[in-house]
């Protein structure tokens, strides 16, 4: 992921931030940040179908069991 060793990445930008568990991607249009990490919930994604494809999303609106507030049912996103 991070374009010090991929070439895919290097193609999209050389501009990045690089630590041990994360790399952020600035483009044009924006940053990406991608976080390497165990799961902190106990359904750590969903599996949506966007544009023909599966596609796993995560779901931080999703609380360990026990936990004093557990939020149910995905963000409204608006387009």
């Amino acid at each position: 992921m991070t374009p010090r060793l991929s070439e895919a990445a290097e193609g999209i930008t050389s501009d990045y931030v690089e630590q041990g568990n994360f790399v952020k991607l600035v483009l044009d249009a924006g940053e990406v940040d991608v976080v390497a990490s165990s799961n902190l919930t106990d359904e750590p994604f969903e599996i949506w179908e966007i544009m023909g494809q599966p596609v796993k999303v995560e779901t931080p609106w999703k609380r360990r069991t026990g936990s004093d507030s557990v939020a149910t049912g995905a963000p409204d996103f608006q387009a």
